[in-house]
């Protein structure tokens, strides 16, 4: 067997997809898909940043690909063959390349959304084990807490589970090496549990996961679409508006789950009710007469 990574991100525009590809990854694209399987290995293509290879321009890597792409649609009609090739592409990326004399459409059952990648529990709480470096002072009850008000936050999101913790590294190393400065398990809990981490509603974790790429998809999104989104959200059926369920789904807004259509996590909720509703103001002083409420 004999797997090989590489990303697309590699490509500039001056080099095609084969010259760049032997250079990183020290073996010929031939010999790789060819000369390999007919050996009778098993190759395994792990190939990142797809999207990379749907540019537009003539100088694009999207133009310098061809070969690539001609052997995908090959081993989609050869099942049989000793190459295996996984693509991830960013959010928003189109399943389909066009610009072949015979373009190639992938079917929706090889095509799998954000939620297929998700963290089990099990893997939030080794991930949590692993990389929070406050993990210590968590007793085995704190632990299970705090791993559930991980996965409740993320939806088990591996990117949001990556950037929580992160955070939350952070705040760990703001507080100093004394165990005494460190937050106490109910304190990291609360801070996973109301989005702020320096200071009350600061918002600084909630932020630090709306910046991400996972979250930020739904910024995109223009002002009629996400009329029609709040409209599958309150239980709109989801036929009347397949093609664009079918685009939320993809791109990971959304997530299908015992025939209901979620949104994929918590915070990609609460983004979703601040970009329709805005920032609540408080008022400063509470009404106490009629008269002052409805002034």
């Amino acid at each position: 067997m004999a797997v090989i990574n590489f990303s697309a991100l590699a490509i500039p525009d001056y080099s095609t997809f084969e010259e760049v590809f032997k250079t990183r990854c020290e073996i010929g694209w031939s010999e790789a898909t060819l000369h390999l399987p007919k050996a009778g290995y098993k190759v395994y293509l792990v190939l990142d940043e797809t999207q990379v290879l749907f540019k537009n321009g003539n100088s694009s890597p999207k133009c310098k690909s061809s070969g690539f792409w001609e052997l995908v649609k090959y081993f989609l009609s050869d099942a049989h063959h000793n190459v295996r090739v996984l693509m991830f592409a960013a959010y928003g990326s189109r399943v389909e390349r066009s610009s072949l004399a015979t373009p190639i459409h992938f079917e929706k059952q090889i095509v799998l959304g954000s939620d297929k990648l998700n963290f089990s529990h099990a893997e939030v709480v080794e991930y949590v084990t692993k990389w929070f470096k406050g993990v210590d002072g968590l007793s085995s009850p704190e632990m299970e807490a705090f791993c559930a008000n991980v996965e409740e936050l993320t939806g088990g999101h591996v990117g949001l589970c990556t950037t929580v913790i992160h955070a939350l590294n952070e705040v760990y190393a703001s507080r100093g090496k004394s165990v005494i400065d460190l937050p106490s398990p109910a304190e990291w809990i609360r801070m996973l549990q109301s989005g702020s981490l320096y200071r009350t509603n600061d918002n600084a974790l909630f932020e630090a996961m709306t910046s991400t790429r996972a979250v930020e998809v739904l910024k995109d999104l223009k002002s009629d679409e996400l009329d029609r989104l709040e409209r599958i959200a309150y239980g709109a059926d989801p036929h009347s508006d397949a093609v664009f369920v079918e685009q939320c789904l993809r791109t990971g807004i959304l997530v299908e789950t015992e025939r209901q259509l979620v949104f994929s996590s918590p915070v990609m909720w609460r983004l979703f009710v601040r970009m329709r509703v805005g920032q609540t103001v408080r008022a400063l002083h509470v009404p106490k007469t009629l008269p002052e409420m409805i002034a």
